[in-house]
Order: structure tokens, then C-alpha cells, then sequence
């Protein structure tokens, strides 16, 4: 993204203003649901190890973004608790990945799209999930990993696509580029992480009824490994 909104196009100011301004009405309102639901500790917990693999990101080369690898935690958010839980983890993450940036993309109106960005895609990914699934969130009923299989893909595979196209698109407006291109040489490779990651939350969630120090010892180093694997 460009470092200030007026260095984009009447149409890249367009598109950046209105997923602003849809993705944080997702977030609004899953903020509202998730209170309502009132706020599990296990939850809090994930919501917490988001915040501190947050912090280990890798550079996107040729873009001004990063890699996590938290988004094991924000897929678990999504199956244990639901759309709104998994919406909000998101974008504490988005939030955290968007800080870590060099002070020129740390622009209010890049930290705002970044958010929006990460919590439309989330959001529309898990209702694809559930709506496909038809299962309750985990923490209401345990369902068998092999009745979770299929939507877990397609919702992996919506997260990942709206997640780095809407990215993408911006980016092809601010450098007049095709879009193609541009995703296919900084966003494909990345499927690897989100498939990963859905991996690893699907395996936590069916097997674990609760995330203690056991699983942390199982899953800390999965992510540690995924981790120096991108950075390398």
C-alpha cells in the first residue's frame, strides 16, 4: 500500500475507504456478539499467544508486508468459539503485524485497512465454515475431525484467497500493475502457512478439550519450526 491515501487513485481511494469501512463494521459488531456471548478464558488464552507469535513475523520480500504464523491460533478461535471470537483475534494480530512495520507504512489509514482487511476475510471465511459444516462451535459440541474435513478447506481456502486478494487489488492500484501477477509472485506461496496452520488448529481443537501447558508443548514447537523455515 502506498505510504499516504492521496497518493492512491479516485478508485484505489474508493476500494481502500470501503473495505475500511466494511471490515471494521465486521469488527464492531463481532466485538458486540463476543461480549454478549461473554468472553471464555480459553479464549483470552488464544487471544493471548495471537499477541505473541504476532511479534515473530517474517518480511514479505518486494512488499511492504509480513508473515505470521499465528494464524493457527486464529483458526482454533474460529472452531472453538466462532465468527466473532475468530474475527476480533484476527485483528489484534493484524493490528500487531501492522505496528511492526517501518514507520512510513504505519500510516492510520494503512493500520485501518490492514485491520478491515484481515477481519472481512475472517469473518465471511468462517460463516462460510459453519454454513457448510452446519456443527456448533467446538466449545458447544465436539465434532469428529472427519466431519470438519471439507468446510475446514473451503475455509481455509476462502480465508487465504480473500485475505491476499484484497490486498493484492490495492496494491495493483497504487503501482498500475496487473493484478495477477503481483499475487501470484508475493501471495501463492503463502497458501503453505494458512494450510499449515488450519492443520495444526483443526488437530488442537478436535483432540484437546482445553489449551494447557500439554498442548502449548505440542504446538509452540510446530510454530517455531514454521517460523524459521519462512524466515529462512
Amino acid at each position: 500500500m502506498p505510504q499516504k491515501l492521496r497518493n492512491l487513485s479516485a478508485l484505489g481511494r474508493v476500494y481502500v475507504l470501503s473495505v475500511s469501512a466494511i471490515g471494521m463494521s465486521i469488527a464492531a459488531l463481532s466485538l458486540g456478539q463476543l461480549l454478549v456471548q461473554q468472553v471464555s478464558v480459553q479464549w483470552l488464552i488464544l487471544a493471548a499467544l495471537t499477541l505473541l507469535t504476532g511479534s515473530f513475523t517474517v518480511r514479505i520480500p518486494k512488499i511492504p508486508a509480513r508473515l505470521s504464523v499465528s494464524d493457527t491460533f486464529v483458526f482454533a478461535s474460529v472452531l472453538l468459539f466462532g465468527p466473532a471470537a475468530g474475527t476480533i483475534t484476527v485483528l489484534l494480530d493484524a493490528l500487531i503485524i501492522s505496528l511492526r512495520l517501518k514507520h512510513p507504512f504505519r500510516e492510520p489509514f494503512r493500520v485501518i485497512f490492514n485491520v478491515s482487511l484481515a477481519a472481512l476475510s475472517t469473518w465471511i471465511a468462517a460463516q462460510i465454515f459453519f454454513g457448510v459444516s452446519g456443527i456448533p462451535p467446538y466449545s458447544v459440541e465436539q465434532t469428529p475431525l472427519g466431519q470438519i474435513l471439507f468446510p475446514l478447506f473451503l475455509f481455509t481456502l476462502a480465508y487465504f484467497l480473500l485475505n491476499t486478494w484484497l490486498l493484492t487489488f490495492v496494491l495493483a492500484l497504487e503501482q498500475d500493475k496487473p493484478a495477477y501477477p503481483l499475487w501470484r509472485d508475493n501471495f501463492l506461496w503463502l497458501g503453505v502457512n494458512y494450510f499449515g496452520g488450519a492443520s495444526v488448529a483443526a488437530l488442537l481443537v478436535t483432540y484437546t478439550k482445553e489449551i494447557d501447558f500439554t498442548t502449548l508443548g505440542i504446538i509452540v514447537p510446530l510454530l517455531l519450526i514454521s517460523y524459521l523455515t519462512f524466515k529462512t
